[in-house]
């Protein structure tokens, strides 16, 4: 079975016997997808539905 063999792949597949190409043992990982780089929703605080939160432009850095 062919498929993203990258486990740092969003889409990685533990059942993939095969790279992307339908290599078996090969390293083509062209089908896998990956997480955007500099994301800025990394690290973010969820907040519950309802709560309301303060932004002081002075203190932002």
């Amino acid at each position: 079975m062919s498929g993203c063999t990258d486990v740092t792949a969003l889409n990685y597949n533990a059942a993939a016997n095969a790279d992307c190409l339908d290599v078996f043992g090969g390293t083509d990982v062209s089908c896998c997808v990956y997480p955007v780089a500099n994301n800025d929703c990394d690290g973010a605080i969820a907040l519950a539905a309802g709560v309301e939160a303060a932004w002081d432009s002075n203190n932002y850095r």
